[in-house]
C-alpha cells in the first residue's frame, strides 16, 4: 500500500512536470528543442567627415610640388609600396548606408580613391586621406550613403591607394 502511494505521487509529478513543459512551449515561453541565437546588434557606423565638395578656390602649387629625393624621411614609405585590404563592405540594413573598411599595409601617406563600380562603369568615386589610427593605416573609413546609390543590384567596390587596389563584390538594396 505505501509503495502504491509512492507510485501515485511520482506518476503525479512527472505527469504535472510534462504538462508543465509542454504549456510552456506551446505558449512560446521557452524552446527546449531549438538552440538559441545570440541577438544580432547594429550598432551606427561613424559619419565620414571627408569633405566631397568641389574646390573653389585654385590650388596651391606648393601642396604637391616635387620634392627634392635628398631632403624626403625614408623613414616614411610611398604610396607606391602600398598594398589595400578592403575588411569590410556591408550595407546598414536600416539606413541602407554603405559602409566600406579600409587597412593600408606599407604607407602611412598618400590618398585612399573608392569607386563603386557597377561592371566596368564607376557609379561613384570618393577621396580620403591615409591616416594612421591605433597603430593601423585606414582610409578613414568610406560611407556611401543611400541616397547617393543609383539603385539595386550587383556593384564592385574598388579602393586605391597609389598603384595599389583592392576590389571586393557587394549587393546592395535600394
Amino acid at each position: 500500500m505505501k509503495n502504491n502511494k509512492i507510485y501515485i505521487i511520482v506518476a503525479t509529478a512527472i505527469l504535472t512536470i510534462g504538462f508543465l513543459i509542454f504549456s510552456l512551449e506551446k505558449l512560446q515561453v521557452t524552446n527546449f528543442y531549438v538552440k538559441p541565437v545570440p541577438a544580432v546588434v547594429n550598432t551606427p557606423r561613424p559619419v565620414n567627415s571627408v569633405d566631397y565638395t568641389p574646390q573653389t578656390s585654385p590650388p596651391d602649387p606648393t601642396v604637391n610640388s616635387e620634392k627634392n629625393p635628398a631632403e624626403s624621411s625614408p623613414s616614411t614609405p610611398s604610396p607606391s609600396n602600398a598594398t589595400v585590404s578592403i575588411t569590410r563592405a556591408n550595407q546598414d540594413p536600416s539606413t541602407k548606408n554603405l559602409n566600406i573598411g579600409v587597412l593600408v599595409y606599407g604607407t602611412s601617406t598618400g590618398t585612399c580613391t573608392l569607386e563603386l563600380l557597377q561592371g566596368t562603369y564607376s557609379v561613384i568615386t570618393k577621396i580620403a586621406a591615409v591616416t594612421a589610427q591605433s597603430g593601423l593605416v585606414t582610409c578613414s573609413g568610406f560611407t556611401l550613403l543611400a541616397s547617393d546609390i543609383p539603385s539595386a543590384g550587383t556593384y564592385s567596390v574598388k579602393v586605391s591607394v597609389g598603384s595599389a587596389s583592392a576590389v571586393q563584390n557587394v549587393e546592395l538594396a535600394k
